[in-house]
């Protein structure tokens, strides 16, 4: 009886899992987990026209040009007339490798008239229907085998492959790409591992013909890079997917992406030791800059691997890795929270690079003690031969906002005139840090390190100020919450904002003759704005969230156009 009941279930079983597929709202069911890759693009009329209303907010004229030209998608599905063609649901194509060979396509395009679509395509597709809503085609003969296969419910659909984030990506936004890179590294496992022999011959090679440098050791440099390169192909053997999508409104558009990795892996065991914040800190910064940057990790980790690979650079020099175990060892007691930096561009009197950035940290005073031995460090370790390199560290150097701050100077004077014979390098310093070296200034406060690069002591002012809570960074607020809750990593940088300024200076130097105006420049970039990224590790995966909000486009325009008209003047 008992035998009679198993073999009843399990005939049912193979019965059920043979079975046609069932309607679904769409046809990833059809499309077996052999694929390489999946395309959304969602309901077509609808995204088109908010393409069309984000270029009109850009540029009316744009909008005007591309408007006709849009009329031409269904070049896209090979049915320029888009008979048949249903525009007010979702198109999807699937994408199957085929070795060095072109991947074969598969368009699923719903329709309205399944008849009037297959007559237009014709002979050359083989055509195929699912749930009498969908149309399935392909000109490559053996996927459409196995397209025919899934619809007979034979086999696993690639939707299976999707986690919940990934599968709200894909659906949740107006294009979007799923790949299945479990997939993708068997069909081309073999053009992987002639890439890795390859980074890793290139290496030995560099290593082979680098020149002998007093007291640094090339192969550990080989080594290190070596570490990086097998570190990025584990990375690649152990995610499984990468799901990937964007969003159109009149504010601008927004970039998803989420890369799914095999649980307990390598590769995932890494991105666990790393967790995400909220990263506060960043609206401490001081307001209306260039660039800002955020990261949180397990800074302890990376730092003590850093001084590692640091010591590792030294051959025959044993004092030098000493001190730099000591200071190793000293890092160790600290416990690091959130960086957070704010990068803009001054002027050629006294540097063009100007940085301010706030490090929490539980031990200020211990830290000061490190970062003073490690300045002493460097400046004696890290020597060429040809270039003299001088740090002075000065304690207690100025009273800034009625905090004491320290002072890091370095010079850097190349001797060996054979080594830059038209003194490019010592202008290049110059320019970028000012007559007086690099100048970095540092302030221990109570659970956070500020620090500043430039020559002027209002930088420091400046970066104290906004630390204090005395500034409101709306700008940079504004994108910030646009991105990750919580992230490992953030990055802002307003683009044209960047041009003006770099253009400004270049001006200002008279090294090239710029042929634009000071009202030119001024009606590209009038307030700040930012495209911000933002990267997330979780247990399964990596996220991560870019915002492009419309006055990033807009400006990003003026400057095309901009440098359009100048070379167009150039030419007269």
């Amino acid at each position: 009886m008992m035998k009679r009941t198993l073999l009843s279930v399990l005939t049912l079983g193979l019965f059920v899992s043979a079975q046609p597929l069932q309607a679904a709202d769409n046809p990833l069911e059809a499309i077996p987990d052999t694929a390489g890759a999946v395309i959304r693009f969602a309901t077509p009329k609808t995204t088109v026209e908010k393409v069309l209303n984000a270029l009109n907010e850009i540029d009316p004229q744009v909008a005007a040009q591309a408007r006709p030209m849009s009329q031409a998608i269904g070049l896209g599905i090979s049915n320029p007339t888009m008979t048949g063609v249903d525009q007010e649901k979702d198109w999807w194509v699937g994408v199957f490798p085929q070795g060095q060979a072109d991947p074969a396509i598969v368009y699923m395009i719903p329709a309205n008239n399944i008849t009037a679509m297959k007559e237009t395509l014709g002979p050359a597709f083989h055509f195929q229907t699912y749930d009498e809503k969908w149309a399935i085609y392909t000109d490559h003969k053996q996927t459409s085998k196995l397209i025919e296969r899934r619809l007979q419910g034979k086999g696993k659909s690639i939707s299976g492959l999707m986690d919940k984030t990934s599968s709200r990506i894909v659906n949740g936004s107006d294009t979007a790409i799923f790949l299945n890179i479990a997939q993708l590294t068997k069909d081309y496992g073999e053009d992987l591992e002639q890439a890795r022999a390859e980074a890793m011959e290139e290496i030995e090679q560099m290593q082979n013909l680098s020149p002998e440098t007093p007291g640094v050791n090339p192969a550990a440099i080989g080594d290190i890079s070596k570490t990086f390169v097998n570190a990025f192909f584990q990375a690649i053997d152990d995610t499984e997917a990468i799901a990937a999508g964007m969003t159109f409104s009149k504010d601008g558009a927004s970039i998803e992406e989420y890369a799914a990795v095999t649980r307990n892996s390598p590769t995932a065991k890494i991105l666990q030791n790393h967790p995400p914040a909220e990263m506060a800190i960043l609206n401490s910064l001081p307001k209306n800059k260039s660039m800002y940057m955020g990261m949180h990790g397990d800074f302890n980790a990376m730092v003590d691997w850093a001084m590692y690979l640091a010591s590792q650079m030294f051959q025959d020099n044993d004092e030098t890795k000493k001190q730099l175990a000591d200071v190793s060892k000293q890092m160790k007691d600290i416990k690091f929270g959130t960086y957070a930096g704010a990068i803009w561009l001054g002027d050629l009197k006294d540097g063009v690079l100007r940085v301010a950035t706030v490090t929490e940290v539980d031990q200020t005073d211990k830290l000061r003690k490190v970062m003073i031995d490690y300045s002493k460090v460097s400046g004696d370790a890290f020597q060429v031969e040809g270039v003299k390199q001088e740090i002075k560290v000065t304690q207690d150097a100025e009273k800034i906002e009625g905090k004491s701050i320290d002072v890091i100077t370095m010079k850097q004077e190349i001797t060996d005139p054979n080594l830059d014979p038209l003194g490019m390098q010592k202008q290049i310093n110059s320019v970028i840090y000012g007559p007086n070296g690099m100048v970095q200034r540092m302030a221990y406060l109570p659970n956070a390190f500020v620090s500043t690069i430039g020559t002027k002591s209002e930088i420091m002012q400046e970066a104290l100020k906004a630390f204090s809570g005395k500034q409101k960074n709306e700008s940079l607020a504004k994108t910030r919450g646009e991105l990750l809750t919580k992230a490992n990593a953030v990055f802002l940088i307003d683009v044209p904002g960047v041009v003006v300024d770099a253009m400004r200076i270049v001006a200002e130097s008279g090294t090239i003759p710029i042929p634009v105006t000071p009202a030119q420049l001024n009606g590209i970039s009038k307030e700040p704005s930012y495209i911000g990224i933002s990267v997330s590790t979780s247990e399964t995966g990596l996220h991560a969230r870019t915002s492009v909000p419309m006055a990033q486009m807009k400006g990003i325009f003026k400057v095309v156009m901009l440098f359009q008209q100048m070379a167009q003047n150039q030419q007269l």
